[in-house]
C-alpha cells in the first residue's frame, strides 16, 4: 500500500510514471474518479466526466496562457545565462524573474541578440529583479521558449515544439502572465466543452496566473511551509454564477488546484461583483471548503502543494488510496499525465 507522509505529504513514486509526452488526443487520458464519502474508486477516460456532472453544475475553469517566458543571452564575460521572467514590478521596466546561474546586482545581460537589461537586485521572495531597456513581453515573443515543469526530461533541449506549444496549453487559455500550465484544464477539448453546456453544466471562467512557486516542494514540513504570491482575477460574470450557485446550493466544480486556490480565497459569502487580488493561500489537510463542491485535478507531484490541496479536499487516506490504485493502474503522473475526479 503506497503511504504519503503526512508531515511532508512524500510518497514513493517509479520515474517511469512521469508522463514525458502529451496524448494526441486530450481527452483520451484516463480518469480516476474518488467518491469521498465511500472511499470508492473508479477507472474511466476522461470524456466519461460528464456522467459524474449534473446540470446546473458550475464548472471553474482558469484561462491562464503559460507565457514563453524562458530567455537565453549572455553576460558581458560571455557566459551563458538563462532569464525565466515572471512578471512585472510596480517599478517602471523592472521585472521578477528567475536566472541561471544566479546573477548578482548590476550584472548588465543582453537576451537573444538585441535586448539588453540589468539585473538591480532580488525581491524579497528571492527573485531577481531586472530591469530591461525594453518590452520583456516583445523578448519573450521575439526569443523566447515555453518553460516546461522541470521533471519532464527529453531530447532535444530545445522545448518550443510544435507539439508542447500546442498541448501545454489549455484549449481556452487567453491571458498571459503565467510560467505554468493550469495542468487540470489540459484534458479538455472544444467539443467536449460544447458537450458539457448541452447537458446543462455552466462553464465559469476566472484566471489565476501560475507561478513558479507551484513547483517549489515542501521542505520540512506543511507547517512551515510559505506559499508565494499569486495573481487572481474572476469577472463580474464568474461571481454571478458562483454567488447563485452557493444560493441555490448547487454544486461549484473546481477544474485544477489553481481554480481552487482562486475560488477559496474569496469570502464566505461572496459577493456578485468581479473580484481580484494576491493570495498566499495555502490548502491543506484540515483546510475547510467554503465553495468548491468537487474537484478535477491530476496526479501531483511527491511533496508539492497541489498534492496538499488533493489531500485536504479528498482526505488524506483518501488519496493515499487513490494513488495506490493509480500506481497499480500505471496512471500517468504530473503534468502531461492522467487525470482525478473528487466527488
Amino acid at each position: 500500500m503506497l503511504r504519503i507522509d503526512p508531515i511532508t505529504l512524500d510518497f514513493p513514486l517509479s520515474d517511469d510514471l512521469v508522463a514525458q509526452e502529451p496524448l494526441e488526443k486530450r481527452d483520451q487520458a484516463r480518469l480516476l474518479v474518488l467518491h469521498r464519502e465511500t472511499g470508492a474508486i473508479e477507472h474511466k477516460k476522461f470524456s466519461d466526466i460528464v456522467s459524474y456532472l449534473a446540470p446546473g453544475d458550475v464548472l471553474v475553469i482558469n484561462k491562464a496562457k503559460v507565457d514563453q517566458a524562458r530567455v537565453f543571452g549572455k553576460k558581458k564575460s560571455g557566459g551563458k545565462v538563462e532569464i525565466l521572467f515572471l512578471g512585472e514590478t510596480k517599478e517602471k521596466n523592472v521585472w521578477r524573474a528567475l536566472a541561471r546561474p544566479p546573477l548578482k546586482a548590476d550584472t548588465d545581460i543582453v537576451l537573444g541578440t538585441r535586448f539588453k537589461a540589468t539585473i538591480v537586485g532580488r525581491s524579497p521572495d528571492g527573485e531577481h529583479l531586472v530591469k530591461c531597456a525594453f518590452d520583456p513581453r516583445e523578448a519573450m515573443e521575439e526569443a523566447g521558449k515555453l518553460p516546461l515543469p522541470p521533471y519532464i526530461k527529453r531530447a532535444p533541449a530545445d522545448l518550443r515544439t510544435k507539439k508542447d506549444a500546442e498541448f501545454y496549453q489549455t484549449v481556452y487559455a487567453a491571458t498571459p502572465g503565467s510560467v505554468a500550465a493550469p495542468t487540470a484544464g489540459l484534458h479538455f477539448t472544444l467539443d467536449l466543452l460544447g458537450e458539457l453546456k448541452r447537458h446543462g453544466i455552466i462553464i465559469a471562467e476566472l484566471v489565476l496566473h501560475v507561478g513558479w512557486g507551484t513547483f517549489r516542494p515542501i521542505a520540512e514540513s506543511l507547517d512551515t511551509h510559505q506559499m508565494l504570491s499569486e495573481r487572481f482575477e474572476i469577472p463580474a460574470a464568474a461571481m454571478r454564477e458562483i454567488a447563485s450557485a452557493r444560493q441555490d446550493r448547487r454544486r461549484i466544480v473546481a477544474v485544477g488546484t489553481t481554480a481552487t486556490r482562486a475560488l477559496e480565497s474569496l469570502p464566505e459569502d461572496p459577493k456578485a461583483g468581479a473580484a481580484s487580488g494576491d493570495t498566499r493561500l495555502f490548502i491543506r489537510p484540515g483546510f475547510k471548503f467554503h465553495h468548491v463542491g468537487a474537484l478535477v485535478t491530476n496526479l501531483h507531484v511527491p511533496r508539492s502543494t497541489p498534492v496538499s490541496l488533493a489531500a485536504a479536499f479528498a482526505g488524506l487516506e483518501n488519496l493515499e488510496r487513490a494513488y495506490d490504485a493509480a500506481v497499480k493502474e500505471r496512471y500517468r503522473f504530473y503534468s502531461y499525465g492522467d487525470a482525478m475526479l473528487v466527488v
